[in-house]
């Protein structure tokens, strides 16, 4: 779902948008410089130390289309991961 508060908080605009590709719990999700917004981590299972999310999956608010698209798999099992570096020729 998009909330949409710019409006102001009284009378948010909800939208739904298509889900993920996985299931995720206790995921992280980062805001990143272009304004889209990348989805790491997290486990299929709610408090199961299995069953790990490792394809984090990239969403592109304007327009609200409500589409994701998966960026490549990670290979390292971990519920949270944090987002080195955003930006474009970061070392």
């Amino acid at each position: 779902m998009v909330i949409d508060i710019t409006g102001g908080t009284e009378n948010p605009q909800i939208s739904a948008i298509q889900p993920m590709t996985y299931h995720r719990h206790w995921a992280n999700a980062t805001v990143m410089p272009d304004g889209n917004v990348i989805v790491t981590g997290g486990s299929a299972g709610n408090n199961n130390n299995d069953r790990y999310v490792t394809n984090p999956e990239i969403w592109n608010p304007r327009p609200v289309s409500g589409r994701w698209w998966r960026s490549p798999t990670s290979t390292r099992g971990c519920t949270t991961r944090p987002l080195c570096s955003c930006r474009t020729g970061a070392s």
